[in-house]
């Protein structure tokens, strides 16, 4: 979607509108106020970062699980799959100057979109390093660690969401309409294999209505 204003009686409104269906008509006409998708992100964001907390807390006490010992070939494929964030990141910053200069964005955009592709970029590095911490200790047979959780627990007071956090910490987000907002975060193969890994261990997981995560751990027996 791309990010216009109109103004009205001297008083400016943001919206977004779909360069999809304006470029090939392959959706409907639709747009939504800048506003209204901002708070949606940010409810759905400071959920899913009270699910990690709540992984956090539940990974605190649970000594050992298969899920621990990672596959180092999916450790393997996504450290591919953070480099090429990277890379991405790095290609993108090249772009905003035309983008810029199209009048696609403005100036004020460029540097917080710069910015925020450069700590992406940065923190890709970060994830890719990390991994092969992780495949290192799987090789010498010690659990894995799970550095992204604190990615999101940065944010764990967050009130207000700015470039930096969307950029850092969401890897899409799709509109279909203003009713109908799905966000896809960063990490989320990780955070999959760790319900997955819950779940195979005995442990009910399940998220309600409200994408509230719910884990009710097994007793020991």
């Amino acid at each position: 979607m791309v990010r216009k204003t109109s103004t009205v009686s001297g008083k400016t409104y943001a919206y977004y509108v779909c360069s999809t269906h304006k470029a090939v008509k392959e959706c409907s006409p639709h747009r939504i106020p800048a506003g209204k998708l901002e708070e949606t992100v940010l409810f759905l964001l400071k959920q899913h970062i009270s699910n990690v907390l709540e992984l956090k807390k539940i990974l605190s006490f649970i000594e050992t699980v298969p899920f621990q010992q990672l596959d180092i070939r999916k450790l393997e494929e996504r450290r591919e799959k953070k480099e090429m964030e990277a890379e991405r990141c790095a290609q993108l910053r090249t772009t905003l100057y035309e983008d810029m200069k199209d009048g696609m964005i403005s100036k004020e955009d460029y540097r917080e979109l710069h910015a925020a592709y450069e700590a992406r970029r940065k923190n890709a590095q970060v994830a890719v390093r990390q991994i092969d911490m992780e495949i290192e200790k799987v090789l010498e047979r010690k659990s894995g660690g799970f550095a992204w959780l604190d990615y999101f627990m940065e944010h764990r007071n967050i009130e207000k969401l700015d470039r930096f956090v969307a950029v850092s910490l969401i890897r899409e987000i799709r509109v279909a309409d203003k009713n109908n907002i799905e966000v896809r975060f960063d990490f989320s193969d990780c955070y999959q294999e760790i319900l997955d890994g819950l779940a195979s261990a005995g442990h009910d997981v399940s998220v309600d209505e409200n994408g509230k995560l719910n884990i009710r751990v097994k007793e020991a027996v």
